[in-house]
């Protein structure tokens, strides 16, 4: 997740017509992308939504593929609690895949302490 500051539309284009990416940033961008991570927004929105200013995208969140199946949503919206000019991310990610039940994290506990006393 990060505020790029990088067009990601642009991005995409250039990659999509192999034209050489011209800043730091892309080529980062590019290697994440290469190692198999994905932006999030293109599996919830076909159209991405701008999160700067209303007219371009510099900020995403990028995720393993790996966990592709876990994410349940993802949209931009503004943020009302801060006078800014960018509209926030927002990836919600099913809990249920990456949290153990407290119950098993409490039995752990339980049988170290017998282990030790």
């Amino acid at each position: 997740m990060r505020d790029f500051n990088v067009n990601l539309e642009k991005l995409y284009h250039n990659l999509q017509h192999d034209i050489k990416l011209s800043s730091p940033k892309f080529d980062l961008l590019k290697r994440i992308i290469n190692q198999g991570y994905i932006d999030t927004q293109l599996l919830f929105e076909s159209l991405s939504s701008p999160t700067f200013n209303h007219v371009s995208r510099i900020d995403g969140i990028f995720v393993h593929s790996n966990i592709q199946k876990s994410i349940i949503h993802c949209h931009t919206d503004d943020c009302p609690l801060y006078n800014t000019d960018h509209s926030i991310v927002v990836c919600a990610i099913s809990r249920s895949d990456f949290i153990i039940l407290t119950l098993n994290a409490t039995q752990k506990r339980k049988h170290l302490k017998r282990k030790i006393f």
